[in-house]
Formats: C-alpha cells, structure tokens, sequence
C-alpha cells in the first residue's frame, strides 16, 4: 500500500512533534516520581537531579536574570506564561480571578492543545497564519473572561519565585528547600501561619541592611541588591552566594516584598469573619471556610427545618468546639487517630468537602469524657450567607448570648441530675446521639419515633449503660498527632515563549505545589495541649484518675449534652430526655394532707415510711448494716403496708403522696411488668428490687391479689404456687418499702399476710369525705384553669355543683350508687371539656353571625354532671341486670373477698363511741392496739357457706326446722347488723334487719334461732321475722338454693319487685 503523498514541509514538522514527544517521555521516565504524592517534605525536589537530559530550562534561571523585589498580579494565561524574560523575574506571582477561572483554565489548555505545544522550529505560512488566529482569539476570549469579571476578582493562588525568600520560608519550617517556584493556592494558611515569624526575621534583616538598602550606608557586609546574583551559579563563588542569599539586601527587599503583601492583601480576608455575627448577614466562599472555622471556635449545628430562635435537642448536640480544621480541601485525607469513629469519617480520598473535627463533653456513669465528631460542607459555587451552612460558628446564631446562656444552663442542670437524680419530666424522648444518628433500645431496635413521657424519672448513667450497653458514649482521648508534610509537582507546566503571539516555546518549568503542609496538624496539636478541659482530661487518663465538674470552666459547660440517661417510672424502661425539660422532684405534704383519711392513719404511715429511711440513711454515712431483728441476718428488714378496701378510696393515692411527703420516688409494677412464669418472676422480681433498693424508691404493687393469690392442691395450680413461693421468697430480703393494694383481701394467701407489717382498710366513703373531695376538686380546677393564660378562666357554679353532689350521695345510698373519688375525678374532667366545648361553639357561633360581641367565658355547671351521673346510674343498672341485682359489693363478698359493709366505728361505739376509741389510740400503752377493737363476746364473724366457691351466686331461705348454731354452714337471714340497736353497755348482738340498706346485720353464730320468710309482702315494707311452721324455701326442682357467704341483703331482694324469686336454669333471677 502507497503512502500518500505529503508535502515535505509537513512531514518535517510531523517528525519534529515526534521527536519533542520522545524527549519529553525520556524526561518524565528520568523523573516520574515527582508527578505522584510523596510522603516527605521535599520528595517533588527529586525532579532537579533528572532533568539535566530534558531541555526545558526547567526552574533554572538564566545568570543574566536577577528577582524584581514586586507582586505581579496576572490572569490565569499570564499566571502560566512567560512571554519575557523579565515575567519570570519577579518575586512573587499571584493569580488573580473570579468565578470563571475553570473557563480561563480550559481555554488555556485548549490552546495549548491545538498549537501542538510548538518548540520553536519555524513553521510554514499557512501553519503560522493559523497559529496567529489561534492566539488572536485566544487573546481575545481572555480579555472578555477578564472585563466579565473585573469587578469581583479575588487572590486564587500565590507563587513564591525569590530564592532568597524561598531559602528563608524553608529555614523557618526547618527544610531544606531547591530554588524551584512553590505555588500556594487559597486560603494560604501556611504564609499567614508563619507570617510572625517572617516579621522577625525581616526585623532582623532591617536591623542588618536597612541602612545598606535605602542608600545611607557607604559599604555593606554583602553584595549589594544590584549585584548580579546568579541562582545557579556553581563554584566555590556559588556557594557563598547561597550561603549569603537569605542575609543580604536583595533578601530584605523581597522579604519587605513579602510581609507588605500579605498584610494588605491576604491577612485582611483572613480575619474579616473574626468580628462579625448574626447582625452582619455575612457571606462566604467555599475557598475561605477555614477563615470562618478556628480551632477554639463553638460551633453550632441547626436542624434540618429548625424555626429561627427554636431548638430542637430531639436531633443531638447543637453546640461543639472546634480542634481541628482541615484545610488540604480536595486532597488525600488520612484518617485522624481519634475519629476512626466519626458518623461523618469518609474514604481514604476526600471529594473536596471542608472538614472539622470537634469535641463535646459527655459522661460516662462515673466522670466526665470527650467525644468527638467529624463535619463536613460540600463545595459550592459563589457566596453563601453563614447561617445557611450545615454548620457554622455559634455566633452567627440568632440570639446567641441567649442561646449560649441557655446551654450553660442545661449542663449546669445535667451535672446536677446526675447527683440529684431524681426528677419529673413532661416531655418527648430524644431518639437521636450527640452525633445525630438513631438510637437503638435495649434490644437492638432503631428508634425512629419518640415517645410523650409524662412521669416521674430516675436519671442513672450507670443503669441505663448496663440496660443498654450501646448508649455508652464513644469515648476519646486526644493526644497530639505526628506532622506528615506532603508536596507534588503542578503538572499544569509554565511556558515560555518567545514573544506574546507564542511563535517559539523557549523552555517549560514546573512548580512545586504544597499539597499537605501540617499547619493544621500543628494547630490542633497547640490547641489540645492548651484546652484545659482536654488537657485534664489526658492527664487523668494517664494517672488512673476521674474528670469531674471541677475540671470544667464556665464556658465549657454549653458543650455538655443535652440529653440524660434515665429510668422512666411509668414505662418502666431507660431512655434518653432532653435535660431541659427535667424538672427537680420537690419534697411536700400537700397530696398527703389532702387526702381525706383518718390523721390516725396518715400519721402512722409517715411516721414508720420516715423511721426507715432515717436508718438506711445511717446505715450508708457509716458504711455499715443494721442488725436485724429476724435470727437469719440481711432478712426482714424491708417494710411491707397492705391497703385494702373498696376501689376509688385512696389506697393507691396514699402510697403516692407518702412517697411525694417523703422525697422519694413512686415505683408501681403489675403482673405484666414480672412475666408468667417463676424464672422470668423471679429475674425481673430481683431486678426491680434492686433498682428501687439503689434509688430509695417507695414500691407499690398494685391488685397485689394477683400476685398473692391462695396456694391449692392439684397439678393444674403447680405454676401459680411455684409463683407465690418465688415471690415470698424474694420478698423476705427485700430491704426496702413496700405499699400494697388490694380490693379482695380475701383472696390473699395466708403465707402473705403474716409477712405484712400492718394492714389497713379504707372503708367506703362517708358522706363528709366524699363532700370533701368534690370541693378539693373544685379548688384544683381553679388552680389549673388560673395558670392558662391564652382564653378565659373557667367559671365554676360552685354552690350549685355542691348541692348536686349532697344530694346525689343522699338518693344513692341505698342503691349504692354514690360516687368513689376516682370517679368524681373523672366526672370533673368530662365536664371541663363539655363546658369548653359548649363556650367554644358558642364563639363560633358569633363569628358566624359577624357580632362584635366577646365570645361568653365557659361554664362548669350541674348539667354537665346530671349528664355523668346519667351514664354512670345508666351502666351500673345494666351490671345489675346481668348479676341479677346484685352489686360490686355484693359480688365481692358471695366470692369471699371483700365486706363492704365492715367499718371500724362498730368497735368505737362498743366502747362508748369515737371520741374514746381515739382517746384510747393517743393513750395506747403498748398492750393493745387501738385497732384492735374491745374484747367481742361470741363474735366470730358470719357463718361461711360451703357453697362460696360455686361459680354463680345462690340464694338460701331457712325452712322452719333449720337452726343456727355455730357449727352451722347455711347463712342467717341478714348478714349486717344495725348500729342503731347494738347495745353500746356490751349487750348481746340481736340478729335484726334494718330498713337502712347501706347496714348489714351481723348474726351471732352462738345464738340459735326459728324464723319464717314470709313472700308476696309489699316491697316497701321492712323485712319481718317469724316463727312457725310455714317458714317454706325457695327451690328449682328438687334442690334448695344455698346462697354461700351472704352476700346479698334480704332488703335488697325486696327492694327489687321486678326480679322473680325463681331462678333460671342458669342460676339467674329474671324480671317478672
């Protein structure tokens, strides 16, 4: 195949770019090394002694050239050619330009590709007219790039050319340095780092050749500035010459050069965010971030969406401090030592992003510790303001002198939860680390949702750590870290030219470019060798010892987290609250005198709940255990209070206001909370008790019934009595305070009773009490509706309400339908709402009809409670229907748990009424108990029913031949006694019926006795005893009907003329 025909001109010129392209490989083979990062101060040098081969003059000067002691301030094209001699003359070089540098770049390397990197052979006509348009229009492109920006032009890169000031930057960095240009791209942290100490030498060096310089000297010690100074000089004449270039007038001008330009022209853009704030609306370019950020600096970090003035502690820690500032942007990143664990820690290659690591100030359970966090901003174009970055220093915050108080505030508050422990908290969870990432709980689950916590809380790093291994704070010690210097070689070359149209290409030189020069490593090294927080904190570390609050300044505090590990009572697990919202759990007797109990009673409660912690409390100040009065030592030393009675009285309202009397803590479990069955009871039954036993706590057990059930035979009960042995075993070495209800005491195991210290009963409420708490009731909504401040108070029909409630216990009494404090608590909130409703609908209402009128204040009044009291009265008929007319009550006694009817008044009025039954408590001397009632004659309590564990209740009516002696199983008639009727000189209880529905007849066992139920009698009339023959039984079939424990009244079956006497196949009464 022919070649094609090519004009010999062109083939030469072909054959020239060949050759040049064999020569330059020849160089980059000889030196290749250089074009790599190297790990070593000076590795880019390594290009001077490979070079010699490669004629490209490289950074050689020639001996006829000398340095111009000025800046020359130049466009990209000018930055990168030299078009005379005298451009590559001067001292400094600096590249001035806007945002459109990457289009000044890019047309430079456009150029450079389209005239084939010519090397000075003359070309043809054609091929040079081509190349002159080409640099015509190159020109002209650089003009228009320069005019568009003329007006928001900034220093991008500064290249230092004077040996002289070369030699001395590299003495004061303690190198050794080539003469090479060096090229430092913004934001120049390493000239403005070591600018002091260019100061002082240039005082130095005016000291010496001041006088020499500005002419008043007749002869110097040197050669003078205009001396030819000859760079590459060689010889014994050359080396002095080096040795004297850094002491010499032609040093001292350059280094005036030098100090003059960085301070009017680089140090001004360096310090210009020092003094500026919030007020400022300052702006800032990515390139001079690190004029922004400060090692010392208190950052802050805002949340995504966060309102102005608003902080939400729910996304981490908002303020941290600043040690370490990256400013290698874009460049090879190595890891730092102390953030291998960093939520924001990327690859090995950074991807341009501004990096700074920070610390904030954690606890560990035992002392204070460091973490740290590594934030990152992405590059981005032009300016942006400060306040709009991911992260930006505290005081660009609006407020921030409030905020920062705030801060301080919070740790202030957190070191004292930390002692304190004990609080109350209203708030949400914070579901987020310091670092900002998701929390797991105790199972390894992320939260993502937080949770509304409304309880009392126990803040207890130690517990929450072990609970929870994975909150245990990432600790970090920060020691000063190795300075590793790194250098490359710019592969962007410098071209000079014989002239501006870049007809020849004399030569091509290099420039060494700094890629990772330490400042910032030895500005982090400074920095936590000064802190005195981190230096305390190493110190300690090294000598075995804690950091605590005293090793902290006041303006450390605002680091400290804002969140605290805590137990959460009613949820009974740890979590994570803002520490802010915690508030101190205060000590006060305001619930306990509230409460409409017996004094007698408060006052035995407080008295031994007080006497107990007054012992653990010496027990701890001399470190040692009390002797107990159980033979096995460690056993029986807790304190155990049964409270029993009907529900809504006050029991569970008593273990919580003793518990807020004293100071402590209220810790309530359930059977859910203990599990189902004795290993896991037993497991969670030893941690609660240690938990509560470490913190003090006042324990309640609610429905203890269900814990403490009676034991039975069989092997279908082995589980639940393997559960009651469990739970009294580990009860015995409980050593704390321990509440318990019940409404059916009758269904506790007897193994349990004996190991309560006493137990009281809350009879049903009288009439004063329950008067009593409607007006406590009334007087808290007060209180509550005066603390809201954004609508009208609440109006109460006082007087009104309290004749309806006087009125509703009245009709009631009999149907026993009164109200239990619960209950009217309950009412009060319905009713609040309904009257909110009724005022809100009302406002509306007006709005509607354009009326100028002020919406009315809502009000409170007896019609919201008639409505309650309907609903409930509506409800209560309805069980009664389904129990065939019997009552909670009733039901509770049939099943043999509770007796409603019981009040301890019967025994006062044995002895001659209250007042001396209170005489003989204030007088007890130790050989009775004043609850122990006077001496009975023949009072055993009722007759207990073989039938009490059938399934449904039953219902006996005695024929004429039955009697009732004590070894007797049937009920008597009546199961109360009437009060009114009892002889209070100590006579005989007579087994009579009383019209009261509210009093049972209490029958003595001992007396026999005939009596005759006498049906069809109007259900108005007063039951009847009588004697005779005709005393018949109500019977289903062949079967009488045995009623068990009397728990239904005779009284009540007449008062229910609906219900049939005759029972159904199932049991059931049925309406006529």
């Amino acid at each position: 195949m022919e070649p094609p025909n090519l004009l010999p001109v062109v083939v030469d010129d072909l054959r020239e770019q060949i050759k040049r392209l064999e020569a330059r490989l020849t160089g980059i083979e000889n030196h290749g090394r250089s074009d790599f990062i190297q790990d070593t101060t000076g590795d880019a040098e390594q290009e001077e002694s490979s070079v010699g081969e490669y004629r490209r003059g490289h950074d050689q000067q020639t001996s006829s050239m000398k340095t111009i002691p000025k800046v020359r301030k130049c466009n990209f094209m000018e930055f990168k050619n030299r078009f005379t001699e005298e451009d590559g003359c001067y001292a400094i070089d600096v590249l001035e330009s806007g945002v459109l540098l990457d289009q000044e770049i890019h047309q430079e390397q456009l150029l450079r590709e389209r005239l084939g990197e010519s090397s000075g052979r003359a070309l043809s006509r054609a091929a040079k007219r081509k190349a002159d348009a080409l640099v015509k229009e190159a020109n002209r492109t650089n003009d228009a790039l320069r005019n568009a920006q003329s007006d928001d032009i900034w220093i991008r890169r500064i290249r230092i050319q004077s040996p002289a000031l070369l030699r001395i930057f590299s003495k004061i960095q303690g190198e050794t340095w080539s003469a090479r240009p060096r090229v430092y791209y913004r934001p120049f942290c390493p000239l403005i780092y070591y600018l002091p100490k260019m100061k002082k030498v240039l005082g130095e060096l005016e000291k010496r050749w001041a006088s020499h310089l500005d002419g008043t000297s007749g002869e110097a010690p040197g050669k003078s500035i205009g001396d030819d100074v000859e760079v590459g000089e060689e010889g014994e004449e050359g080396e002095e010459v080096e040795e004297a270039l850094d002491d010499s007038p032609a040093a001292l001008a350059v280094m005036r050069c030098f100090v003059e330009f960085l301070d009017k022209d680089v140090v001004p853009d360096s310090v210009r965010f020092a003094s500026l704030d919030y007020s400022s609306d300052a702006r800032i370019r990515f390139s001079d971030l690190c004029y922004l950020f400060r090692t010392g600096d208190t950052i802050y970090r805002p949340v995504e969406g966060e309102l102005p003035g608003c902080r939400d502690s729910r996304m981490g820690q908002r303020a941290w401090r600043v040690y370490h500032v990256d400013y290698s942007s874009g460049r090879i990143q190595a890891p730092s030592s102390d953030h291998h664990n960093s939520v924001h820690q990327g690859p090995e290659v950074n991807d341009g992003r501004f990096t700074m690591q920070s610390y904030c100030i954690d606890h560990t359970g035992d002392e204070l510790c460091v973490i740290t966090n590594s934030f990152t901003i992405p590059p981005y174009e032009g300016l942006k303001p400060v306040n709009s970055l991911p992260i930006f220093p505290l005081r660009f915050v609006a407020d921030h002198k409030h905020f920062l108080q705030l801060a301080m505030d919070a740790g202030d508050q957190v070191l004292r939860s930390i002692e304190t422990k004990h609080a109350t908290y209203n708030s949400w969870t914070i579901i987020r680390n310091p670092k900002g990432s998701f929390v797991t709980d105790a199972n390894g689950v992320i939260l993502k949702h937080p949770e509304h916590v409304n309880s009392e809380v126990m803040v207890d790093y130690g517990e929450a750590f072990q609970a929870c291994p994975s909150w245990r704070p990432e600790r970090a010690f920060l020691k000063p870290e190795t300075v590793n210097q790194t250098t490359v070689s710019d592969d962007f070359n410098i071209h000079w030219w014989s002239g501006p149209d870049r007809a020849r290409l004399l030569r091509e030189s290099s420039e060494i470019r700094p890629r990772r020069t330490g400042i910032h490593v030895l500005q982090r090294n400074k920095f936590v060798s000064e802190d005195p927080f981190l230096a305390a904190d190493s110190e300690n570390q090294q000598l075995g010892q804690h950091t605590t609050k005293k090793h902290l300044r006041h303006e450390d505090k605002v680091l400290i987290t804002c969140r605290v590990f805590a137990y959460v009572f009613r949820e009974r697990k740890f979590a994570h609250l803002d520490v802010q919202r915690l508030k101190p759990s205060a000590q006060s007797r305001d619930a306990l005198d509230s409460l409409r109990i017996p004094e007698e009673t408060k006052d035995l409660i407080q008295g031994s709940v007080r006497g107990h912690f007054i012992q653990k409390e010496f027990e701890k100040r001399n470190g040692e255990e009390g002797l107990s009065l159980d033979v096995i030592q460690g056993k029986g030393t807790g304190l155990f209070i049964l409270l029993h009675g009907v529900p809504g009285v006050g029991k569970t309202a008593t273990a919580e206001a003793v518990a807020q009397a004293n100071g402590k803590p209220l810790f309530k479990i359930t059977v859910g909370d203990l599990g189902l069955t004795p290993d896991q009871v037993e497991s969670s039954l030893r941690h609660i008790f240690r938990l509560a036993s470490n913190w003090d706590c006042i324990l309640l057990m609610d429905e203890v019934d269900t814990f403490f059930s009676q034991r039975s035979k069989g092997d279908a009960a082995m589980t639940k009595n393997a559960l009651v042995s469990v739970f009294l075993r580990v009860l015995d070495y409980y050593t704390g305070i321990l509440f318990l209800t019940t409404n059916r005491a009758g269904a506790l195991d007897e193994a349990f009773k004996s190991r309560i210290h006493y137990k009281l009963y809350f009879p049903p409420l009288d009439k004063q009490q329950t008067l009593d708490i409607w007006k406590l009731n009334i007087q808290r909504l007060r209180h509550v509706e005066e603390q809201c401040k954004e609508r009208r108070a609440l109006k109460i029909s006082e007087t009104a309400i309290l004749d309806f409630a006087e009125h509703q216990f009245d009709n009631n009494e009999k149907r026993d339908g009164q109200w239990n404090g619960r209950q009217i608590r309950n009412a009060f909130q319905v009713a609040r709402s309904l009257a909110l409703f009724e005022a809100a609908n009302e406002a509306a209402r007006r709005t509607g009809l354009s009326s100028n009128e002020p919406a009315p204040a809502a009000v409170m009044d007896v019609k919201h409670f008639l409505l309650m009291h309907q609903i409930t009265e509506s409800f209560d008929n309805y069980m009664k229907e389904v129990f065939s007319g019997m009552n909670d009550g009733d039901l509770a006694l049939e099943m043999e748990h509770r007796a409603d009817h019981w009040t301890n008044s019967r025994w006062a009025k044995k002895i001659g009424g209250l007042e001396e039954y209170r005489d003989r408590y204030n007088s007890y001397d130790g050989r009775r108990s004043p609850f122990e009632g006077p001496p009975s004659r023949g009072f055993t309590g009722r007759p207990r029913s073989s039938s009490h564990k059938e399934s449904r209740p039953s219902f006996s009516i005695p024929v004429s031949t039955q009697l009732y002696s004590s070894n007797t199983l049937q009920p008597p008639l009546a199961a109360g006694y009437d009060e009114a009727v009892v002889d209070d000189l100590g006579g005989d209880m007579f087994p009579l019926t009383s019209p009261n529905s509210r009093q049972r007849h209490q029958s003595n066992p001992f007396e026999s006795f005939e009596g005759e139920y006498t049906a069809g009698r109007n259900a108005n009339d007063s039951p009847r005893v009588a004697s005779g023959p005709n005393f018949k039984s109500l019977t289903r079939g062949n079967g009488g009907y045995s009623f068990g424990r009397d728990s239904r009244r005779q009284s009540n079956f007449e008062a229910e003329p609906d219900y049939r006497k005759e029972r159904n196949e199932y049991g059931k009464r049925e309406r006529e």
